[in-house]
């Protein structure tokens, strides 16, 4: 229990640290700003809604989708059955979204576009981890694999 409650209390300081290190660098950060004051009715929404970069997937830097392909396919291929595999499933998915945001490099709409996903999923696993019984570590497992099957949608 403490682990988890730890966990809930350093994921501020990750999404920090990301923010963080997409304004680092000089040359960057000049062009951080031009994209980020970019408006394009192909890219961005009010409501949220992940968008195709002009009908294609966005781009994750490598390091960032190793990261996450290993979370999709350790999700993908979970075979546990009790109440403790789905447990340790959760702390491994939970210690690769803090490699994953601690390492955040990328900048831009594909930044911002990632975010739209990467924020909804982080609740999806900390729900999961909060699962009190198999049945409902189950369903939440399964919210995962959707979250994967969108993320597969919008990026590459």
């Amino acid at each position: 229990m403490k682990t988890k409650f730890l966990i809930l209390l350093a994921l501020p300081l990750v999404f920090f640290a990301c923010a963080n290190n997409a304004q680092k660098g000089g040359a960057d950060a000049t062009n951080d700003t031009v994209v980020s004051d970019h408006k394009s009715t192909d890219h961005e929404t009010d409501d949220g809604t992940i968008q195709l970069d002009h009908g294609q997937p966005w781009k994750v830097d490598d390091m960032m989708m190793e990261i996450i392909k290993r979370m999709d396919d350790e999700v993908a291929s979970f075979s546990g059955k009790t109440y403790n595999d789905y447990q340790v499933l959760a702390m491994d998915l939970t210690e690769q979204i803090d490699a994953l945001t601690s390492n955040c490099t990328m900048t831009g709409q594909a930044h911002d576009e990632l975010h739209k996903w990467l924020l909804p999923y982080i609740d999806l696993v900390n729900d999961f981890a909060k699962a009190d019984n198999p049945d409902d570590a189950h369903t939440g497992l399964m919210k995962i694999k959707t979250s994967f099957e969108t993320f597969n949608k919008f990026f590459r």
